[in-house]
Order: C-alpha cells, then structure tokens, then sequence
C-alpha cells in the first residue's frame, strides 16, 4: 500500500510536470522581440565571438549565453529552438519546486507547490522568452535548495555545490546577489 501510494504521487507530479511542460512549450512563438533579436545575434558565429559580444555590449553577465551558445549547437538556432532553452529550464523548476517541497514540507504541499509553479503567468511567461530569467530561477532554485543542505550539514561538498550554485545564479544575472547574499 506504500509503495502504490508512493507511485500515485510520482504519478500525480509527473502529470503535473508534463502539463507545465506542454503549456511551456506550446507557447513558444516564431517572432522574436528586440531583446530576444540581441540574444540570437549575441549567440551567433563562434564560442569567442560570443563571449566578446556578451563582455563588451551584454547588460547581463554571461553564463546564460554561454549556454544558450551550446544549446544552438545541439538544436539550432531558429526562434522556437533557441527559445526552447527556457522552456526545458521553466520545466525543470517544476521538477525542482516538487523536490525541495517534499524533502522539506511534504508530499501534498509539494504537489500543490509543483502545480502552482507549472501554471504561475510570469514563469510560464519566462520560460518562453529567450533571455536568462527562466534559467536564473532554476539556478537560484538549486542554489536555495544546497543553502538549505548546507544550513543542515555545514560539511565541504554541501557548502561547495552552495557556493558553485550561487556563483551561477550571480553570472546568470547580477540581482541574484540579492538572494545570494543574504545566505552568505
């Protein structure tokens, strides 16, 4: 009876993730806006190229162009593609807000917390644009979860995937200082 109760409940996250999935990836557009039209040239031509665009005319620090760069070598590099990057992080938060609730709260706020982010309008909205931000909240996710690790068991390895997590999240955007920050 556990173990079938167990199954429901992964059963019933991965409902949950696969809809905030399909929302994510359903609305992903063809046009590209001003910003977005930045990021697709800030990506394109070579790995050095990339990084001279993003250090000398970027506002935002380079770790989301530098994976959007790999990404656009996996997949390509057209609109929907490119943006797709956010929609796979968007959705990967769903996965993580599930994880962090259940360790910490529960099974059912875990569930409730999964849905709420796979329906949220401005994570759904971020995860369908091609800039950082769906990418900062999973990294800062990840980084809040090691805090809470390391919080529990100040050994090494916590406060080193802590401190690796926080560093992305501040070279994803610098305003996750303000998270980061305070768990220092």
């Amino acid at each position: 009876t556990r173990h079938r109760g167990s199954r429901l409940v992964l059963a019933a996250a991965a409902l949950i993730v696969a809809a905030g999935a399909a929302i994510r990836f359903g609305a992903l557009s063809t046009s590209i806006w001003f910003d977005e039209s930045v990021s697709v040239r800030d990506v394109s031509g070579s790995f050095g190229q990339m990084l001279h665009r993003v250090i000398n005319h970027e506002a935002s620090p380079p770790f989301y162009f530098v994976c959007l760069w790999i990404w656009r070598q996996l997949v390509g590099g057209s609109a929907v593609e490119l943006r797709a990057l956010s929609a796979l992080a968007g959705t990967m938060t769903i996965v993580l807000a599930f994880y962090v609730a259940r360790r910490r709260i529960g099974t059912r706020p875990a569930l409730f917390l999964a849905a709420a982010v796979a329906v949220s309008p401005a994570l759904v909205y971020y995860s369908t644009e091609m800039r950082m931000y769906a990418l900062l909240v999973l990294v800062t996710g990840v980084g809040f979860e090691a805090f809470l690790r390391a919080s529990d068991a100040p050994n090494s390895r916590n406060l080193s995937v802590w401190a690796l997590f926080s560093l992305l999240a501040v070279w994803t955007q610098y305003f996750a200082a303000l998270v980061v920050a305070p768990q220092a």
